[in-house]
């Protein structure tokens, strides 16, 4: 309990930053989520009919997700096959991500990783952890 305790207090600060990173980066999607949705009821909610804007909005889900990072991408890709949770022009857009996810450097994804592992001396320092590690993905 105690290590636990020292582990989640030392990580709450890259917690907060995140949080406070995913508001910043969401806001402005948020905000015109809510005036879609503020027109809709405008409009009578009527039934059968798209909000307005929702192909514009299915862009701005793709663009969002795949800046927020892997995790936001998985779940895209996810929800993008669910039709019955999110509306079709958003789930059109989101499929982009099943075979078309943009990479990043490899030399971004090994500091990451080292970072994770917590190993002293950074990418540099795989080579002793790890027998081989290719600089190429593997998938999208």
């Amino acid at each position: 309990p105690a290590a636990a305790d020292r582990f989640y207090r030392a990580r709450l600060p890259k917690v907060a930053a995140r949080l406070l990173r995913l508001g910043w980066l969401t806001f402005g999607f948020n905000a015109k989520l809510a005036l879609d949705f503020a027109a809709y009821k405008r409009a009578g909610s009527p039934e059968g009919e798209p909000w307005p804007n929702e192909a514009d909005r299915g862009r701005e889900a793709l663009a969002l997700a795949t800046q927020l990072g892997p995790t936001f991408i998985k779940l895209a890709q996810a929800l993008s096959i669910r039709t019955d949770l999110i509306p079709e022009a958003y789930a059109l857009e989101l499929r982009q991500l099943q075979d078309a996810v943009p990479p990043f450097p490899s030399t971004q994804a090994k500091e990451i990783l080292a970072s994770e592992l917590g190993l002293p001396g950074g990418a540099a320092a795989l080579a002793s952890t790890f027998r081989s590690l290719s600089t190429e993905p593997l998938a999208a």
